[in-house]
């Protein structure tokens, strides 16, 4: 789908603590899904075994808006 990169930084603390024991600052994940919900985002990237990552604690690749637009309108039905 895309990539995102760790940054250690926003988010809850308890999020954050859970994700640097398993992430590394600085590098770059491939995201898996994107579960949109009405308190937050949260990632599921490749390889982490359905943990899900508040999106709050990444910075996106250049290509992430157009990526998440269309899973959205994918999901509400608008896009084919």
């Amino acid at each position: 789908m895309f990539k995102v990169k760790y940054t250690g930084k926003g988010g809850y603390q308890s999020e954050k603590d859970s994700a640097d024991k398993l992430l590394s600052v600085g590098e770059w994940y491939d995201v898996e899904s994107v579960d949109v919900g009405s308190f937050g985002t949260y990632l599921r990237l490749f390889g982490f075994d359905n943990k899900t990552f508040n999106s709050a604690l990444f910075e996106e690749s250049e290509d992430v808006d157009k990526e998440i637009s269309k899973y959205v309108k994918g999901i509400l039905g608008y896009v084919k």
